[in-house]
């Protein structure tokens, strides 16, 4: 089972991903800022598969915290989530095969995409989860997160 570090400082985000991923066969630790992902990196070390980071974090930038867990874990593959725009990131990363570039707002479906290309390999688990056929509870639209800058809201998924 693949261990994932998901750094996020959105609660909901996190509240609504982080049971995904579970269910999707990962097991998950999740952090809040960039020195909670330290300590947990401390703490498990090689034991950890690939980390999903968010740019924005309040204590410090996502591609900063991907550069100090490289310093212990240089082949850690990671997924950058940001909701600011992706050209820089690409253009910094963009020959780094340890490094995927995530646009918020983000689907589940998407994410594990993400995870299986930096993987190399698909996960039995997330692959069996993306073949399953989705029935609607209700005839709600379907819906994804969008944590833009003033605030986190439910927007019906378009397309």
């Amino acid at each position: 089972m693949t261990r994932i570090l998901f750094v996020e400082d959105e609660m909901l985000l996190r509240m609504a991903i982080v049971p995904d991923l579970e269910d999707a066969g990962y097991l998950v630790d999740q952090a809040a800022t960039g020195q909670q992902a330290l300590a947990l990196a401390g703490e498990h070390g090689a034991a950890i598969g690939l980390a999903i980071i968010d740019i924005g974090l309040p204590d410090m930038k996502g591609d900063r915290l991907a550069a100090e867990l490289w310093t212990t874990m240089p082949t850690l593959p990671i997924v950058l989530a940001t909701g600011y725009g992706e050209a820089d990131l690409r253009t910094a990363f963009g020959q780094d095969r340890r490094v995927r570039i995530l646009g918020k707002p983000y689907f589940l479906e998407d994410l594990l995409a993400e995870i299986r290309l930096l993987k190399g390999a698909v996960q039995p688990a997330a692959e069996a989860m993306l073949r399953m056929p989705t029935v609607p509870a209700s005839p709600a639209p379907p819906i994804v997160i969008d944590s833009s800058p003033d605030g986190l809201r439910l927007q019906p998924k378009r397309g």
